[in-house]
């Protein structure tokens, strides 16, 4: 489960960069592009910190069965 969990993050730190850069690029040049971007950034952002909390109570589970 650790491994989908953790490709999981990759591709929501992935999105997240993608969507700084388009929200960066159109700041000044489409406010309609520029607020899009901005609602999926906020959207990708909380996605990340919700598998990162995942991630980190299963790591807690694991090493709790572990002893």
């Amino acid at each position: 489960m650790a491994v989908p969990l953790d490709q999981n993050i990759a591709g929501e730190q992935c999105a997240i960069t993608t969507y700084r850069g388009l929200r960066d690029a159109a700041k000044d040049h489409d406010m309609a592009t520029y607020n899009e971007a901005l609602t999926i950034l906020e959207q990708e952002v909380e996605h990340d910190e919700d598998l990162q909390s995942l991630r980190e109570s299963l790591d807690l589970m694991v090493e709790r069965d572990s002893k």
